[in-house]
This record gives structure tokens, C-alpha cells and sequence, in this order.
């Protein structure tokens, strides 16, 4: 219980480290797809799942299982669902669900980044050839609309607030919460903060 799993994008592969035993390192000859490993998450079921540059494995019982049907031109966006199955989200590919070993795609194929599924079952998603927000809900997709302040800004993460609203990160513009399709920017970016911070004192 006491075990952690940790990616570092200056050294190559995943490292596993628990009181009891020594820290072990897992790299391409430990059957990693890749040592450039960015994405990492751990499902409900205790599993560790690592995106890395050529593909996504999964960690269980000290061994890494490579899903070959899922193939990736980078790094993908990791998302559990509230179902145990794993959501994903990558450059050129539709959205894959990962439940019981089985791979279901979604949609076209996107410039998928940053990935979300809520409580709900709601698959969020960032589509970098777009620059659009994305929904998934009941087999469907839909444009999500931001304000125009927000358009065409990237966005860097998407996650939940924990009472049925998103919470997304916007490149230099702060992070922003949605709730009942309404936007509100509830920590501005350092940017905006430099920016104010100029005007006050030249007032």
C-alpha cells in the first residue's frame, strides 16, 4: 500500500519504490514500449498504467502488459473511469476505452491531448488540430463552447472538482471552472498576474 511509481522525462523509464523491498527500475528491456515515459496513472484496481512515446503498458503483479492494438504516434493523456475502465487520449487517434482487456475507439481520429472522465461517465477532451473542448456523453460528441477569451487557447489539463464540474487549465489563461455551462476563471494565469501587477503600479 506503502509503494509508489514515479516518471521523470530527464531519466528514461518508470522507478517503483516501497519501504520493504529496493527500489526497482523498469525501462524497455523490463518491457516497457518506450523509456520516454510522461503519462502515469493508477486505476481503481490498483493497476499502474504509463503512456510512453510508441505505446501504453500497464503494471500488475510486477509485470508490464503492452496493449498492441493501441497504436501511438505520442504521448497520450491517461483517465479512469468511474467503472474501472481507462480512458485515453493521443495525437492522431480516435478516444480508446480500456476495459477488461478490451479496446473500444471513439469517434474520428483527432489531435487528442489532455483527457477527462468525470463521475458521470463524461469524457472530456482537448482536440489540438481544432483548438476545441470536447465532450463525449452517451456514444456522442459535442463542441464544447468556451468564452471568447478563451478561444483558440491551448489547453494544458483537464480534471474534476469533485462536485460534478470540469476544471481545465488554459495556456496563459489560467485555470478555469465549468459548472451548468457556465465558465468561470477562479485562479488567473501568472501572466494576467504580471500584467495587473504593471498597471497598478504605474497608476
Amino acid at each position: 500500500a506503502n509503494d509508489y511509481f514515479a516518471v521523470d522525462v530527464a531519466n528514461p523509464g518508470a522507478l517503483r519504490d516501497a519501504p520493504a523491498i529496493p527500489a526497482e527500475h523498469f525501462d524497455h528491456s523490463a518491457g516497457l514500449t518506450s523509456n520516454e515515459c510522461y503519462g502515469i496513472l493508477q486505476d481503481r484496481e490498483g493497476n499502474i498504467w504509463i503512456g510512453t512515446g510508441l505505446g501504453l503498458d500497464r503494471f500488475q503483479r510486477s509485470t508490464f502488459t503492452a496493449f498492441t492494438d493501441v497504436s501511438l504516434r505520442s504521448f497520450p493523456a491517461l483517465s479512469a473511469g468511474p467503472d474501472g475502465a481507462v480512458w485515453m487520449g493521443s495525437w492522431g487517434n480516435p478516444l480508446f476505452r480500456i476495459k477488461d482487456g478490451k479496446t473500444t475507439s471513439f469517434g474520428p481520429k483527432r489531435g487528442w491531448g489532455p483527457t477527462y472522465c468525470d463521475r458521470n461517465e463524461v469524457v472530456w477532451g482537448y482536440d489540438y488540430w481544432l483548438s476545441e473542448l470536447w465532450k463525449l456523453q452517451g456514444g456522442d460528441f459535442a463542441r464544447v463552447e468556451v468564452p471568447p477569451i478563451l478561444k483558440g487557447a491551448v489547453v494544458q489539463s483537464l480534471t474534476g472538482d469533485g462536485a460534478g464540474g470540469l476544471l481545465a487549465s488554459f495556456e496563459h489563461k489560467g485555470v478555469w471552472h465549468l459548472l451548468n455551462e457556465q465558465w468561470e476563471n477562479i485562479e488567473p494565469s501568472r501572466s494576467e498576474e504580471r500584467r495587473v501587477g504593471k498597471e497598478c503600479r504605474s497608476r
